[in-house]
């Protein structure tokens, strides 16, 4: 059988990069290698990019060598900008020994163009996300082509001032003539604004192709791989007709380039020690019957003050019937149970210093600086490893349950906290700092079934005798419970009732003299026009504004657990919703009621996100069928598809090609306050893939980034003067000693420290409990700044609602 092609990829650190290596792994079989722009390895030694038309260095000469063709990525920024392009402006000067096909897609393509006499400017009218017809010759890379939709992904163009005929004095208008060295093969002519816009490019005499739109994305047709198959044909034949057999090149060693493949051949590597000690079964009873998550979590005390830690993982429902919000994503609930005389483990986190630590109660065991944490699991077997034999039903049999918070995040993807954040991080003594990372150690639970009915007490501590003691008591307990639930509902409540009262009449007299601070509308507007300018300057597609509002509860002799986990049930009840969380970690207490999966993988080894973007707000005359149409705009559109291309590259950049797939592509769902459009990506692991390691390598979430994410999140931060996002922006959920992992985006949520240390984003006042609530949303180059805000404040008020007296 023939070789595949040798293949060596250039990314400018684009979001999108994993689907087009993907696409040329299934349609060309070919072996991908990817280096980044900035490889100090292959430019020059002293201002390494400080021209963009820098020749090509004696060692990226060798590395082409050893390749039969080249890709020049998409990516933010400009051609004509150095940083931006680094050493594809190198490929266009390969002297002629060394030519060698090369296909330059979007930021590639303008290289390219401008290389050979283009002009780079700004379209009127952005083209981010958009579906679109090309208009192309039929000819080269399309010959055999019918009609290509392409996606479209740009700010910028590569245009050709018109040319004189000689003699003549008049100019060429035509689209299809010769432009200098290169030839015209497809234009976007859908805007008359944009006038016909460059889309696909051949160089006359050089083996140089651009293709300005995106022919790896989700919406654009069948036809784009045929694309790149045409291109690679022409390719081997112009390899052939010089000798060239494809696949037959010179290789360097392993070692030369071994860091920059793709993680596609990476191989997992369980840890045993992780799970040497652990029990070869989990201890569990099956209660029959219907149970109630809140009745449950108050027999078992988890949102008194016993405990300084508290867990509840929450699958919303319909407050009539009992069934969940969307059964498809959330029909089950996890209760942890502590015991105060036997505090829990913890792991915590925090970006400024790289600070990793391991407490036990509030006793501090262990402590260390300057830790990678990603390198730290990749090679102490941080992994999720398959222990112990439990329920099949119950998706969580213990294990960690904590949230990755925004910040944290950003250093996986290589972008420095704010300075801002990073001082209010390093504020205060570190038992009121809020960690970046946190996590709980969690051997006891209570998995409840909203769909099957049921619920599973389960426990894996190492004294088998013990632990199956609390499990057969603690059934019992549940049992009797439900038979109460049953029997006199009315009559519990109304005692329930009576207890509570005085608790709730407190609170909320409180609640009445709190003071709020939410975002200045025109400060949120300008905020939005600021990342619509760093969208039509090509620095980003999409971005994912965010605004912080702080609520300012007085203090009370009342405990803050108790605080917290009432607020926590006017939220639930509020805003059902598949992903509600109640978490009291390390000091800080996180009410949620999130509608968005961010990433689920299951101990079969298979996983999926549910990212979210595009909201309409429910109103009395709001019909699904006016939802519908309003989610159609195609900004809408755009938003969603930007972020599912976005969420297709982080896993295609662990599962490799062949493994991901879209199971559904904007659909419109309903929840409490709102229509949200939603798409569903799914993903086979492997046997040789640990979930852990897709969740690192897609933090943070792309529906609070926007794409390409690098690049996007480094000018949020700027935008939204430096105040950290903390918590919120982050992903919250469980590490499950079974195999298998559920997070949600952490949105429509509000955190506070206890125990007196302020706000979230340490912000502190000794009168106060601050509280913060995040909100939101997506910024495209056709938004409008008031109905951005708008949209905000909607999404804002169903968290806000909770702190209104009742």
């Amino acid at each position: 059988m023939e070789p595949g092609p040798r293949i060596l990829f250039i990314d400018a650190y684009d979001s999108f990069a994993h689907n087009i290596v993907a696409l040329l792994q299934d349609k060309l079989d070919a072996t991908v290698t990817t280096i980044h722009i900035d490889d100090a390895r292959y430019l020059q030694a002293a201002n390494p990019i400080e021209a963009a038309d820098r020749a090509p260095t004696p060692a990226f000469l060798a590395l082409l060598s050893t390749f039969d063709a080249a890709i020049a990525g998409p990516g933010p920024g400009n051609p004509l900008d150095a940083s931006s392009v680094g050493l594809i402006a190198a490929l266009w000067q390969l002297p002629d020994a060394a030519l060698l096909p090369v296909l330059g897609i979007c930021l590639g393509m303008q290289s390219l163009g401008a290389a050979f006499g283009g002009q780079v400017t700004r379209l009127r009218e952005p083209r981010h996300g958009v579906v679109t017809y090309l208009s192309h010759t039929r000819q080269g890379v399309f010959r055999g082509v019918g009609e290509v939709s392409a996606v479209l992904y740009h700010s910028l163009r590569v245009e050709f001032p018109p040319e004189e005929v000689e003699g003549e004095g008049e100019e060429v208008l035509g689209l299809w003539g010769r432009r200098g060295d290169l030839l015209p093969l497809a234009y976007d002519t859908a805007v008359p604004a944009n006038g016909p816009v460059l889309q696909a490019v051949a160089h006359a005499a050089k083996p140089f192709t651009g293709l300005q739109y995106h022919p790896e994305s989700i919406c654009t047709s069948p036809a784009g791989a045929q694309v790149v198959r045409n291109w690679w044909a022409g390719a081997k034949a112009w390899l052939e007709a010089r000798g060239r057999a494809p696949g037959a090149v010179a290789t360097q060693t392993q070692t030369q380039i071994q860091t920059q493949t793709l993680p596609q051949q990476q191989q997992r590597q369980r840890a045993s020690s992780y799970g040497e000690d652990m029990p070869a079964r989990i201890a569990h009873v099956r209660v029959p019957g219907t149970h109630n998550t809140a009745a449950i979590s108050a027999l078992l005390n988890v949102g008194g003050s016993e405990s300084a830690e508290a867990v509840i993982l929450e699958s919303g429902t319909d407050a009539s019937t009992g069934r969940p919000v969307r059964a498809e994503t959330g029909n089950k609930s996890i209760v942890a149970v502590f015991e105060p005389e036997r505090p829990p483990l913890r792991v915590v986190y925090f970006t400024e210093g790289r600070v990793l630590e391991l407490w036990a109660g509030r006793g501090r065991v262990w402590r260390g600086e300057g830790v990678d944490v990603v390198k730290e699991r990749d090679e102490n077997g941080v992994n999720d490893v398959a222990v112990g034999s439990g329920p099949a039903e119950s998706p969580f049999w213990g294990g960690l349950v904590g949230w990755v918070g925004y910040e944290a995040g950003l250093q996986t993807i290589e972008v420095q906290p704010s300075k801002a954040g990073a001082a209010a991080a390093a504020a205060g003594p570190d038992a009121q700092r809020r960690p970046d990372m946190a996590w709980v150690f969690v051997s006891r639970s209570v998995v409840v079934d909203h769909v099957g009915g049921g619920a599973y007490v389960q426990s894996w501590e190492e004294t088998e005798a013990r632990e199956k003691a609390w499990v057969a008591r603690t059934a019992a307990r549940l049992s009797e419970l439900a038979k109460k639930e049953g029997a006199g509902a009315q009559e519990k409540e109304k005692e329930k009732e009576k207890e509570e009262q005085e608790q709730e009449q407190e609170l909320d007299a409180r609640l009445r003299a709190a003071v709020r601070h939410t975002p200045a509308q025109a400060g949120y507007e300008d905020a939005v026009r600021h990342c619509q300018e760093s969208i039509r300057a090509g620095d980003s597609y999409e971005l994912c504004l965010t605004a912080q509002t702080r609520v300012l509860v007085p203090r009370s002799t009342a405990s803050a657990a108790a605080t917290s986990h009432t607020l926590y049930s006017r939220l639930r009840t509020l805003n059902p919703a598949p992903f509600s969380a109640y978490l009291r970690l390390s000091g800080a207490h996180i009410i949620s009621s999130s509608p968005e999966r961010f990433l689920r993988w299951t101990r079969r080894g298979t996983c999926q996100y549910r990212p979210i973007k595009g909201t309409v707000k429910k109103s009395a005359d709001m019909t699904r069928e006016k939802a519908e149409a309003l989610l159609k705009a195609p900004k809408e559109q755009a938003e969603n598809l930007m972020i599912v291309d976005l969420v297709r590259h982080d896993l295609h950049g662990v599962v490799g090609a062949g493994n991901v797939r879209v199971t559904k592509l904007m659909g419109v769902e309903e929840y409490e306050t709102v229509w949200q459009l939603v798409s569903v990506v799914e993903g086979d692991l492997g046997g040789a893939k640990a979930g852990i390691s897709i969740l690192a390598a897609s933090l943070p979430p792309g529906s609070m980034t926007g794409a390409p994410k690098k690049r996007s999140c480094e000018l949020l931060t700027a935008i939204e003067d430096s105040v950290p996002r903390g918590v919120y922006s982050g992903v919250l959920g469980y590490l499950d000693v079974g195999g298998g992992g559920d997070f949600s985006v952490v949105i429509r949520s509000g955190g506070v420290n206890g125990g007196g240390s302020g706000s979230v984003n340490a912000v502190s006042d000794s009168d106060y409990d601050v509280w913060t609530v995040g909100a939101g949303g997506a910024v495209t180059a056709q938004s409008d700044p008031r109905a951005e805000y708008e949209e905000m404040v909607t999404k804002l008020e169903s968290t806000l609602r909770v702190f209104e007296a009742r």
